[in-house]
């Protein structure tokens, strides 16, 4: 496998036109619903000010008082936008990806729901939504710079050969991209094609690292292993606190019978890379050629033991995606105890497995062991502030507890993340019922049957709150 860069960067592009600017005029593509009164527009200018200012509180409050009466899409931008420089990184998730939701084609604010999920090492939503900002502005070159690094990063080399080649012709002088395409070129077998990337990034800047690297480990890969010796070393010099250069340069020496050479080398990657089990394999293989058989078998014995952690790993990991598709996410399971067993069991194998915890959370709230579902719910909520299901369950579990003003907030977030959930609009109608606000609840249920008109129990619910406010009138 030809090595690729394990960094990726965070450049927060789209947060470049922070410092200043007006806020209202930044996103032209959006068909703006203008505010309605004199009172919001004066606000909005307010929190204009409070956030050049850097009163990123006060401007948040303005914000959100705004919110409260306009519908406008970019505001949850801003408000994530503001989230964001008040360090509070899963608000503003939650805040891009309303917007997005609000208006598929928001560029900025998809990009920008990317980066802030790559800032909090979620590599998965953050690709997903860089791949999303792409379809709106497939030449943004940051963008597909960051997407190109996070497919290298997970060997997703397929997806990332049509990013980097897109970026390479938008910036053919960028040694980085060629020697990134490289690497995706030649993990996917196309040998000619990686090494004229390499050489052409060379070309560009002759002591590019990945560059440098990744023809080195080329020339290993197609039996050159005297010419990968030289930039191999050079990779090594280039890049001290780096593994790969050294665990390459050892597989090289061991390739031309070099022994001595390969311990060198192999024993200055352990250090840097303690749980690779290949450098182990290599720097047993060497040792054995060196009639050093105490230090042969220990090891063997480490490389074993690695390989044997991450096969009961994967074992692990495997069995509890099994017993999730056993268990749908719904509530009201016919055998909820049966599911629930399945669901602590996959928990015990894998307990870092997010779907479990959504299994969990639902199963729990439908045996009404509400403490535990909402401790599964909040760590869903904290895991992907983006998605809605995780903040329906979160209120469901709420309203459950007769916490509703907390409740109340998660079924809002629902809704601005996912504006046809039907259900959520119903079960706000609940909670103004709940708490006597009729008016409030007729709005709720008007918008739950919006999205879903045939649904009896909707407009059973609506003509009961219709009667409730003509009452309290």
């Amino acid at each position: 496998m030809l090595p690729v860069r394990s960094r990726v960067r965070i450049s927060w592009i789209a947060f470049s036109l922070l410092n200043s600017f007006s806020l209202w005029a930044q996103t032209p593509a959006l068909p703006r619903e203008q505010p309605p009164d004199t009172n919001l527009k004066s606000q909005i200018e307010q929190a204009e000010q409070a956030f050049n200012d850097g009163r990123y509180s006060e401007a948040l409050r303005l914000f959100q008082r705004v919110q409260s009466e306009s519908p406008a899409c970019e505001l949850n931008f801003y408000i994530g936008m503001t989230q964001y420089r008040l360090k509070h990184l899963d608000e503003a998730i939650a805040g891009f990806a309303s917007a997005a939701a609000c208006h598929p084609r928001f560029f900025l604010a998809e990009r920008a729901l990317g980066e802030a999920y790559l800032e909090k090492g979620d590599d998965n939503r953050a690709l997903a939504a860089l791949e999303a900002a792409l379809l709106i502005e497939p030449d943004d070159a940051e963008t597909l710079r960051t997407a190109a690094g996070l497919c290298l990063k997970h060997e997703l080399n397929e997806r990332a050969i049509p990013l980097l080649e897109r970026l390479v012709r938008l910036e053919p002088r960028d040694a980085e991209a060629r020697a990134d395409l490289g690497a995706a070129y030649g993990a996917t077998g196309e040998m000619e094609k990686a090494e004229t990337q390499f050489r052409a990034a060379l070309g560009i800047t002759p002591q590019a690292p990945a560059a440098v690297l990744g023809l080195g480990a080329l020339f290993l890969k197609t039996n050159r292993a005297e010419e990968a010796v030289p930039l191999l070393l050079t990779a090594a010099r280039l890049e001290p606190h780096e593994a790969k250069p050294l665990y390459l340069l050892g597989s090289a020496y061991n390739r031309l019978g070099r022994y001595t050479e390969a311990v060198t080398a192999l024993e200055k990657a352990i250090p840097l890379a303690p749980e690779d089990a290949d450098v182990y394999y290599q720097l047993a293989h060497a040792y054995g050629h060196l009639q050093k058989t105490a230090e042969k078998q220990k090891a063997l014995a480490r490389f074993t033991e690695i390989k044997s952690r991450g096969q009961k790993l994967f074992e692990s990991q495997r069995e509890a995606a099994r017993l999730v598709k056993e268990v749908q996410p719904s509530a009201g399971q016919p055998d909820s105890a049966a599911a629930l067993e399945k669901m602590e069991r996959a928990y015990r194998l894998d307990p870092e497995n997010e779907e479990v915890w959504f299994r969990l959370a639902n199963l729990y709230y439908d045996t009404q062991k509400y403490d535990l579902a909402h401790s599964f719910a909040e760590r869903l909520v904290v895991r992907a502030p983006s998605e809605w299901r995780y903040h329906y369950i979160l209120g469901l579990v709420l309203a459950a507890m007769n916490r509703w003003d907390e409740a109340r907030k998660s079924f809002e977030q629902v809704v601005r993340l996912n504006q046809g959930m039907a259900e959520a609009y119903n079960e706000l109608g609940n909670l103004a019922m709940r708490v006597n606000q009729p008016a409030s609840a007729v709005k709720a249920y008007q918008r739950a049957l919006a999205s879903s008109p045939h649904n009896a129990l909707y407009k059973q619910n609506l003509e009961a709150a219709q009667r409730a406010a003509t009452r309290r009138d």
